[in-house]
């Protein structure tokens, strides 16, 4: 039962997700090194992701986070330990005015994927979908 309601909140995230951002990248502001990389729609599921996850942050809301690191990373910090403490590095003013900065792109760093706070978080594309790979200090 409980798996079952996990999938249903998990879907209706995911569509709520998708269905409140929009698609902003396109090929006259995306660098056509990303196009060669990627399909547009993942160009896009990257940069909604970004968004998502700026947004989270913003208002550091764990809910969402806790939504959105759904699977293990492959930096030395691990989702477990983010979901631990609350998210609490990535929610320190510090860290947050580095992300704002530098803010969200349609633009890849080649097929690395996608970096927030010049790579203190990375988004890359599996199986169609963007995902947040790696959380560095």
């Amino acid at each position: 039962m409980k798996k079952l309601l996990f999938l249903i909140l998990l879907i209706s995230f995911s569509l709520f997700a998708n269905s409140k951002l929009d698609n902003n990248c396109n090929e006259n502001n995306t660098d056509p090194a990303t196009l060669d990389n990627y399909p547009l729609v993942q160009v896009n599921k990257a940069y909604n992701k970004q968004a998502l996850l700026l947004k989270a942050i913003n208002n550091s809301d764990i809910e969402i986070l806790n939504n959105l690191f759904d699977e293990e990373l492959i930096s030395k910090i691990t989702s477990k330990e983010l979901k631990k403490t609350n998210f609490k590095m990535i929610l320190e003013k510090n860290y947050v005015d580095n992300l704002n900065a530098q803010g969200i792109s349609c633009d890849s760093v080649g097929a690395r994927g996608w970096l927030l706070g010049n790579g203190k978080i990375w988004i890359q594309i599996f199986k169609g979908e963007a995902k947040i790979i790696s959380v560095n200090e």
